[in-house]
């Protein structure tokens, strides 16, 4: 019996030691989960944050929405306050003001409420849960008549022109079904600066000047305005009725003006046209255009470097090329006629439309 006391003693130790061994371990691990949990409330009230400005956005976004829905119905009246709940605790507050009647120089030239003025500023500010956010959009119509001077106008010094065989670029005004228009004469060929008049004269070749014909003696050049490009092109893809997915199209109707069928279309690449493809309205190219027995009666702006028209391809309005560091224009037995009538049908397709100019920008969130 006593040797067994004896021995007791130390197994009690032992089983002391590593309590405080296991309680040392514990305490780390303890402390450890302690700041998991922590850090994952903290990340779930950032995460309830993040959603609550989110859809307070979403419903900022509908504001602006809801301002060009009516701007389109003719029933936005600048000054009105409009406000709506939406759905999930959403809502929206919105104003406007007409910066063509504000008595404000908006745009600085020293003029107040003039037409370049007639723009609208919606201010909407979407709440959610507590959580606002404010945002800005511009509202403007589409402009009824473009700045281009010429039949065919570029946007560069660097140019490299080519008009073979028959081809013809004409600003007199020309009817579609080939008859003289009633329009007054405009240049063949125009250049908005950098570029200059000598860049495309010297660009033409002896034998290419006398197919350059509108106002004035051939070759018919003219110097067209700065023209923002980049704002005129997002107008447009924010207008599209048609966006041209495929690269290319091969006896395709993109409108049609025999059928007073206009248009606004917007390729977001390289586009070919191709074996009997007619179209008519507005056309935005983003990449390189080319045309191949195809025929548009309206507006086409290419943004890319190459324009190429061949094989019995017409354009009846204007076509414009935008700016890339070189412009390459070649036709091939084909030919761009200036019409005023392709050219209103085209623009026939938006009347009244209002579009977001630059999208909306934001002002606050709270």
């Amino acid at each position: 019996m006593a040797q067994s006391r004896r021995q007791a003693g130390p197994r009690s130790s032992e089983a002391g030691s590593i309590l405080v061994l296991l309680i040392g371990l514990a305490v780390p691990l303890l402390i450890m989960l302690t700041a998991a949990a922590g850090t994952m409330v903290g990340r779930s009230k950032t995460l309830q944050e993040d959603i609550k400005l989110e859809k307070a956005l979403m419903a900022a976004e509908s504001g602006i929405d809801e301002a060009l829905y009516r701007a389109n119905l003719g029933i936005l009246v600048p000054g009105e306050l409009i406000t709506r709940e939406l759905a999930d605790g959403m809502g929206f507050e919105v104003t406007t003001v007409s910066l063509k009647t504000d008595g404000v120089d908006n745009d600085a030239d020293g003029l107040t409420d003039e037409a370049d003025e007639s723009v609208i500023m919606v201010t909407a500010t979407g709440t959610y849960a507590g959580t606002s956010r404010r945002v800005n959009a511009y509202l403007g119509q589409l402009p009824q008549a473009t700045p281009f001077g010429g039949a065919a106008n570029l946007s560069e010094s660097n140019l490299q022109i080519e008009i073979e065989g028959s081809s013809l670029v004409t600003g007199l005004d020309t009817n579609l079904d080939g008859t003289p228009g009633p329009g007054p004469a405009v240049p063949g060929m125009s250049v908005s600066p950098p570029g200059t008049i000598p860049d495309l004269l010297g660009s033409l070749s002896a034998t290419e000047r006398p197919k350059v014909t509108g106002l004035g003696p051939a070759p018919s050049l003219g110097l067209g305005s700065v023209i923002d490009l980049a704002s005129l092109a997002r107008i447009i893809k924010s207008s599209a009725t048609q966006v041209l997915t495929s690269a290319e199209y091969e006896g395709a109707t993109i409108g049609n003006a025999l059928t007073n069928n206009y248009v606004i279309a917007y390729a977001s690449s390289n586009l070919t046209l191709k074996a009997g493809t007619r179209g008519a309205g507005i056309l935005l190219v983003e990449g390189n255009l080319h045309m191949a027995d195809a025929r548009w009666d309206g507006l086409i702006v290419a943004l890319g470097s190459d324009i190429e028209m061949e094989a019995g391809s017409s354009i009846y309005g204007k076509i414009v090329q935008g700016p890339t560091g070189q412009s390459n224009f070649h036709l091939r037995g084909s030919w761009i006629y200036h019409s005023s009538q392709a050219m209103d049908g085209a623009f026939s397709a938006i009347p009244g439309k209002y579009v977001s100019f630059d999208g909306w920008h934001e002002v606050s969130k709270d």
